[in-house]
């Protein structure tokens, strides 16, 4: 069993750091990107994937094969994986919408805006490329969760397992027979 589970907030909120946390809790063993495919294709240019180059490429994707097309890849990469998936880069509605209608968990992560700030400027990212769409419509992301992320690191993380936890039992209540077999899901079941 598994659980396929997908996160949206703004850049530089944490959501690879949920993304790590859920993996490692072993609530998801498989990471596919609705980035991966565009990331594959800059690669195979010979580019080093920047995410100016990936947000166009994603908009011609997205004017050839419709809105969700990016989801629509992750869903057939995650078909097969056993132990479900993750995928930490869900930006616009439609994408959002396509995965809760295949069973993903969705989840969105909040942070402030001055520590997402000062995280930005530690990558180096180029202010312009925050511009893009794709960049501001997290908020309209239909989701199961917001996460907050305002406190450590550790804390963050439990909360993230803790939530998505829930989450999975709210949905299937014969789930807690696969939280508990496993031993970080022992102390959520009680």
């Amino acid at each position: 069993m598994g659980v396929n589970v997908f996160i949206t907030g703004p850049a530089a909120s944490g959501k690879d750091t949920a993304r790590s946390a859920l993996m490692k809790a072993r609530i998801a063993r498989h990471d596919p990107r609705c980035s991966g495919l565009l990331r594959t294709i800059e690669k195979w240019m010979g580019n080093e994937p920047q995410r100016g180059n990936l947000q166009a490429l994603g908009d011609a994707f997205r004017s050839i094969y419709g809105e969700d097309v990016l989801a629509r890849y992750v869903h057939n990469s995650a078909k097969n994986r056993e132990g479900g998936c993750v995928c930490p880069d869900v930006r616009l509605p439609a994408e959002g919408e396509c995965l809760r209608k295949q069973g993903w968990i969705g989840i969105r992560i909040q942070r402030d805006d001055a520590s997402r700030q000062a995280e930005l400027v530690r990558r180096g990212e180029d202010p312009a490329t925050m511009e893009h769409h794709t960049e501001k419509s997290y908020l309209n992301v239909p989701v199961d969760a917001v996460i907050p992320n305002d406190c450590s690191q550790e804390e963050f993380e439990q909360r993230v397992v803790s939530t998505v936890r829930r989450l999975i039992l709210e949905r299937d209540p014969e789930s807690q027979q696969w939280l508990n077999m496993r031993p970080e899901g022992r102390e959520f079941g009680g």
